[in-house]
């Protein structure tokens, strides 16, 4: 029996994982991010760290700083954010490389948008696509109740760190994202 129950178990995720990689990634344009957008956009960040009342970034800036910046040069490497007018479209391919699977992809692509609830930030996806094909209402429901808690909780957590200092609104206009604090 538990012979039985391990083997329907480890097909049951094979076939979960297939469903979710791709056998190549996804090519992720990251045209015109250079280290002098990534300069510019640092010195915004880090007067607006300092005390600043706000902080508008471009695309461009937001790529540059996830690209360049050693934290998060792993998820510039697998990642691309694209500012429209009150969204922003998120695309990735995040290698994943598991033994006896070889190289396989996360492909997705999420259109969210943020929204302020009294002081917490939450994110509204908009749509999603799994290489180029849109979730079900299923997947986008995982997706929100899973995901996209964990990526607004730690924006809220940083936020609550700031001491009366935090940001009191976050959205996105004209193809920027804006950060004002009160």
């Amino acid at each position: 029996m538990a012979v039985l129950a391990v083997s329907l178990y480890l097909y049951r995720s094979g076939k979960l994982f297939q469903s979710i990689v791709s056998p190549a990634p996804k090519y992720l344009s990251r045209a015109g991010i250079s280290p002098g957008i990534y300069s510019q956009a640092r010195r915004k960040v880090d007067k607006f760290l300092a005390g600043g009342s706000e902080l508008v970034l471009s695309s461009l800036e937001i790529n540059a700083l996830v690209y360049y910046t050693p934290q998060t040069r792993w998820l510039g490497r697998a990642a691309v954010i694209n500012l429209k007018a009150d969204s922003a479209e998120i695309t990735c391919s995040i290698p994943v490389n598991l033994p006896f699977t070889g190289n396989r992809y996360i492909n997705y692509s999420f259109e969210i948008r943020p929204t302020r609830r009294g002081d917490k930030l939450e994110l509204e996806i908009l749509g999603a696509e799994h290489d180029g094909k849109p979730l079900t209402r299923k997947e986008l429901q995982t997706i929100q109740q899973n995901i996209i808690p964990l990526i607004a909780g730690s924006f809220n957590a940083w936020n609550g760190l700031q001491f009366g200092k935090g940001a009191n609104d976050v959205r996105i206009v004209n193809g920027t994202l804006t950060i004002q604090r009160g």
